[in-house]
């Protein structure tokens, strides 16, 4: 597998792969490798995700890995940090978690296991779990490391060297890629020069060997590629010296050969030059090992006093914190002394306050009539009732609604004996509408009074309350609505127990129900012969409203609205659907001095909500059609929006937003002034402010129409 094929993977990988946080491989590798590159991911530690956090990389005891890091991390505005020191590394689930150094970044795996990799302060400071102890500590951290780890086939320095060196041209800002490429290429001019010097001993030495006329062995032959060790190496300047005396010999008998002489001679040299090389090898070899092991040996003791600092930061937590109990503790039994005092004075003061009651009893006061909490619907109630006390009754009074009711209406008041023992009263007292309260005042010469309230409620005087609701989801020709038939049933349902209506005074028209010739005979026919002078009128109506093209409309914008009901054909509104015009006589015949028409409708031909387009075109709709409708005292119309915006529905409310709204205004919410009463002005003024805030201020109600006095539309229960 190539490497750019491997890191498509890592890619779809690291989608899954978000406890530590990954990202796309920080090193750019061109090329494939596969017979040096074993692994290469790449993630990301963020400051905010402190702790150790599995990379997924299984590795092998044995197995060569480099990871090299960089980015920055800040502590604080004035002071950050490389991956040096506080970048974690772990190997399996036993290994405790080691601190990464770029010195130390690549290096043999000693435990089979996965790969953690995490962002900490300290390992002291992780839990065994590898999770930070005091998470607190980071809360304030930014940055992040971009790590990439690379697991190699084998321990190769040479060709890591070269591939380091080609992935370092190609990542030119990664300084942690070049200080590891310019390592493994010191490592490599180690191991070629040794190479060297090696095959420079071995050929001297056959070619010595050569000249002494001897063969070279077979033993001699295998341990020509072998590293020289001091030892041998001084056992061929011995049989260099030796060939030598043993020419000499020969010449001395009489076989002189200047040119072997010098070739020996020469030979010599190059060996003596040969292994000084290697002796200067081993000894840069041996100073590496040194200067790397006193690096370790400076790390453990950076570690242990960064662990001693942290026991002494632990022991002064400690002691704050032990100090901290002590005041808590301090503090927690002086509050219990207090409240202990507290109670035991409350109990001195109750004991002291009950002593003077045996001793004392207040004014008693009894009402005949009327009764607490009953509903009446007169103007004027009369009052009576009686005081009485033991000794004197030295002040009395009666308010009605906190005012105090003057002596005129008390004149009838009187006193049965001079010390004033006894109070009989009658008063007639005016109530106003919605809820009243009428509250008696008695108090002797010692101080002590005594207070009764009673609640009356005067609820207007009606004849009878007729009602229309008609709700439709459900069209045969036009996209369903989802609401509507649920914000009729609940106005229906409001009707029946809020106020009281008697079913066989409301029509409900659903869906089928409510199509044209049903909604005419009811509205037109059946409501007219209903419904009388003096009693009130609600219609209610949720759907789909809609514009058709008339150059005679009287709103001046050309444009007829009409009422869609189940059956409307939109190729033929005026026979199938209710114009305005019509909706505006039939209200007209009605003879009741009170009509309030509710609609939870639009005509705007905006896309969505409760209205249709007209030839795919959004008509700018005048409002005048609702003045029209509310003509003459007595007509109040409350329409969901204005006449150019949309009547939403909301899945959330399963509710016309305006319908939800209306419903929880007259369940109590809308009684603004709290008499009980739930007023037109009252409902007006609560969807008028709840509508838009729901709407992102995209709907808002309207309200047209005049009226005498104020028009009820709901009665808050009592619980």
């Amino acid at each position: 597998m190539s490497i750019k094929s491997f890191s498509s993977i890592i890619i779809l990988f690291l989608l899954f792969l978000c406890v530590g946080g990954c990202a796309g491989p920080e090193i750019k590798i061109s090329g494939s490798e596969p017979d040096l590159i074993k692994q290469h991911k790449s993630f990301v530690v963020n400051a905010r995700r402190p702790g150790m956090h599995n990379t997924g990389i299984q590795v092998t005891k044995g197995d060569y890995i480099s990871i090299i890091a960089q980015g920055e991390i800040r502590f604080h505005p004035n002071y950050s940090s490389g991956p040096d020191w506080h970048l974690m590394i772990r190997i399996g689930e036993k290994e405790l978690s080691q601190r990464y150094f770029q010195r130390n970044h690549s290096f043999p795996v000693s435990e089979t296991g996965t790969i953690y990799l995490g962002y900490g302060i300290s390992p002291n400071l992780m839990n065994p779990n590898g999770l930070p102890i005091d998470p607190k500590r980071y809360s304030k951290h930014t940055g992040q490391y971009g790590i990439d780890i690379i697991v190699w086939q084998k321990e190769d320095p040479v060709r890591i060297a070269d591939f380091l060196e080609r992935a370092s041209l190609s990542n030119p800002n990664n300084k942690t890629l070049k200080n590891l490429a310019l390592d493994f290429k010191g490592k490599k001019e180690i191991i070629l020069a040794e190479q060297k010097a090696q095959k420079e001993v071995g050929e001297a030495q056959k070619a010595i060997l050569a000249l002494k006329g001897e063969k070279v062995s077979e033993v001699q032959e295998a341990k020509k590629e072998e590293p020289v060790s001091e030892t041998s190496e001084k056992k061929l300047q011995a049989e260099a010296k030796q060939a030598i005396e043993d020419v000499k010999k020969k010449e001395a008998i009489g076989i002189k050969d200047a040119e072997k002489e010098k070739q020996m001679v020469e030979l010599t040299e190059k060996l003596q030059k040969a292994s000084q090389s290697l002796k200067e090898l081993e000894e840069m070899k041996k100073k590496l090992a040194e200067q790397q092991e006193k690096e370790k040996q400076l790390m453990a003791r950076l570690e242990q006093a960064e662990m001693e600092k942290n026991l002494a930061e632990q022991q002064e937590k400690g002691k704050q914190l032990e100090t901290q109990l002590k005041m808590e503790e301090m503090e927690k039994n002086f509050a219990e002394q207090q409240k202990k005092e507290k109670e035991l004075a409350a109990r001195l003061e109750q004991v002291k306050t009950e002593k003077i009651k045996q001793t004392l009893t207040p004014p008693v006061i009894a009402i005949g009539t009327p009764k607490d909490g009953v509903s009446i619907d007169s103007e004027y109630i009369n009052l009576f009732g009686v005081v009485e006390h033991d000794k004197s009754i030295e002040q009395f009074e009666i308010r009605v609604n906190q005012q105090l009711v003057g002596m005129k209406d008390q004149k009838k008041t009187k006193a049965l004996s001079t010390e004033s023992k006894r109070i009989d009263f009658t008063e007639r007292v005016r109530l106003r509408e919605g809820k009243n309260e009428i509250s008696i005042f008695a108090q002797d010469k010692d101080g002590l009074m005594t207070k009764k309230t009673i609640s009356i409620q005067r609820i207007k005087k009606q004849e009878e309350v007729w009602a229309v609701v008609i709700g439709i989801d459900k069209y045969k020709n036009f996209p369903s609505l989802k609401y509507s038939a649920n914000d009729a049933r609940g106005f229906y349902r409001y009707l029946i127990e809020g106020n009281q209506v008697p079913k066989d005074h409301i029509w409900l028209l659903l869906d089928e129900e409510a199509n044209l010739n049903k909604m005419r005979s009811v509205l037109g026919t059946q409501l007219r012969q209903k419904a009388g002078k003096d009693d009130m009128v609600i219609v209610y109506l949720a759907g789909h409203g809609a514009t058709e093209k008339d150059a005679a409309s009287p709103d001046g914008d050309g444009l007829e609205k009409y009422i869609l009901p189940h059956d409307a054909d939109p190729k033929d509104f005026y026979a199938s659907a209710m114009p305005m015009g019509e909706v505006a006589r039939i209200f007209s015949r009605i003879s009741s001095g009170r009509l309030v028409f509710i609609s939870d409708t639009c005509y705007s031909g905006a896309t969505g909500g409760r209205t249709v387009p007209v030839m795919g075109m959004r008509a700018n709709v005048s409002g005048a059609f609702w003045d029209r409708l509310s003509q003459g005292t007595g007509r109040v119309i409350i329409t969901a929006s204005d006449a150019n915006e949309v009547s939403m529905e909301k899945d959330d409310l399963k509710h016309g937003v305006f319908t939800f709204y209306l419903l929880e205004a007259l369940q109590g919410k809308g009684d603004f002034d709290g008499d009980g009463v739930i007023t037109v002005d009252e409902v007006y003024r609560y969807v008028s402010t709840k509508v838009p805030q729901a709407t992102n201020q995209e709907q808002h109600p309207v309200k047209k129409g005049e009226m005498k006095g104020q028009i009820v539309l709901g009665i808050v229960q009592q619980n």
